[in-house]
């Protein structure tokens, strides 16, 4: 679906009620911004946009880097997700789709401690 986002997607299936529901919260990129207005009770949390008429103060900045930390994580996930391709060629239920993606990320994390045992160890060298 062209011009198919993910703002979009959260505001057509009432992301915001559904979390509510559960009690559970999101960290977002700025392209979040705005979709959850509520100021006392926030359930999306995004960072901070500067302008060029608006710098960001010294808070805003480390704001913005702890939640970019809490992010990171996900989005590394997302990104091996995207290389292997696997959701497009899923033809199952959601419930193999979990066990399977679990597995997945089981094998990620065994890969990057493996990559950095190897490199702190310094039994090889580190890329470039």
């Amino acid at each position: 679906m062209a011009g198919w986002r993910w703002e979009t997607a959260a505001r057509h299936d009432h992301i915001l009620v559904h979390l509510r529901a559960a009690g559970l919260g999101a960290l977002a990129d700025l392209g979040f911004r705005g979709l959850d207005n509520d100021v006392r009770v926030p359930v999306i949390v995004t960072g901070f946009h500067a302008s060029r008429t608006h710098k960001l103060t010294s808070g805003q900045k480390d704001a913005n880097s702890v939640l970019a930390v809490g992010r990171a994580s996900v989005e590394h996930g997302f990104a091996h997700l995207k290389n292997w391709r696997t959701l497009t060629k899923l033809r199952t239920g959601p419930a193999r789709v979990t066990r399977l993606l679990r597995a997945l990320l089981v094998l990620t994390n065994l890969e990057v401690n493996r990559s950095q045992t190897i490199y702190s160890t310094g039994s090889r060298s580190r890329p470039a």
